[in-house]
């Protein structure tokens, strides 16, 4: 008998164990994305951003990699939660923004920078939930976009920093090496 609870239990714990190491590759934050949408030519760069919060001023680039123009922005990776429960989510955007959690929309508003109306309810898994989300600068004013949700039965908040991971992958590697350069040539002042 002992010896039967002792096997449920190890069996248990290593179930417990695959499901909290389901993500153990991956990072802090969301990988960002940020793609040229002017010239001939498209461009992209990578980031790790904590959140999904972007602000650029007006004629300004979101990358040192990309000239300043068009662009659109897009983060992906998981978005965690504790208990499985009901979301909804709401942004403030200048411009064109699409939320998808686990291949459902969750999101798809256009604004010039107030809050919008809350997405329709999304469930959250247990742990990690795939997230993608899009966004298009409008014409006009700064491009903006942050991004809040609203538990069941509370109140619209910022999405905390811990619940976002993403996964490493080789397009990311080269691009994170490629700012860890670029950081390396500015500190050393290797331009003297």
């Amino acid at each position: 008998m002992i010896t039967r609870l002792l096997r449920l239990a190890t069996a248990g714990l290593l179930v417990g164990a695959l499901l909290c190491n389901a993500h153990a590759g991956s990072e802090p934050g969301l990988a960002l994305t940020f793609m040229s949408t002017g010239g001939n030519t498209a461009k992209s760069d990578t980031i790790v951003a904590p959140n999904v919060w972007l602000h650029v001023a007006k004629g300004e680039t979101p990358s040192p990699f990309l000239a300043p123009g068009a662009f659109t922005a897009t983060w992906r990776g998981f978005l965690s939660v504790e208990l499985r429960s009901s979301y909804t989510f709401q942004a403030e955007v200048n411009g064109a923004l699409k939320v998808v959690v686990n291949a459902q929309d969750a999101l798809e508003v256009s604004g010039t920078g107030a809050p919008s109306e809350a997405g329709p309810n999304v469930r959250l898994n247990k742990g990690p939930n795939e997230l993608i989300v899009t966004y298009t600068p409008a014409a006009s004013g700064d491009p903006h976009v942050r991004l809040f949700w609203t538990a069941k039965g509370s109140y619209a908040q910022p999405i905390p920093q811990a619940a976002f991971s993403h996964g490493i992958n080789e397009p990311l590697k080269g691009a994170l090496l490629r700012h860890r350069g670029r950081a390396l040539f500015i500190e050393h002042r290797c331009a003297r």
